[in-house]
């Protein structure tokens, strides 16, 4: 019984999860302090509530000035995702017909495929 009193509850250690993922490590033990300080204050309405709230404050949290950086140590170079999209989108633009076309085949197929499935 009291291991499950020290449990967190699963919505809330989910969202810590997702907070510990995107949040920079800088400011983590920051926010995740305060979050619990909130979150403390919110138990006195009830765990449900509590929850609810945690997670939404941790969603409200997800914005660009907060998260790590992903890429800095990957080969992946930004720039040629970039530089594909830009000669995808002259390529669509060049040839709109043939595009449509190939988009629309691709939209029926995966449309049949989807109602086959099911």
């Amino acid at each position: 019984m009291k291991e499950n009193q020290n449990k967190d509850p699963f919505y809330k250690a989910l969202a810590t999860q997702f907070l510990r993922w995107f949040c920079h490590p800088d400011f983590y033990d920051e926010i995740l302090g305060d979050l619990e300080e909130i979150y403390q204050r919110n138990l006195t309405q009830g765990n449900n509530y509590a929850q609810r709230k945690y997670l939404l404050q941790v969603l409200g949290l997800f914005r660009p000035s907060l998260m790590r950086p992903f890429f800095q140590k990957t080969l992946i170079n930004t720039g040629m995702f970039k530089s594909y999209f830009i000669l995808t989108f002259r390529k669509l633009m060049k040839q709109k017909l043939y595009s449509i076309l190939n988009i629309g085949g691709l939209a029926v197929g995966l449309a049949c495929f989807i109602i086959c499935s099911s």
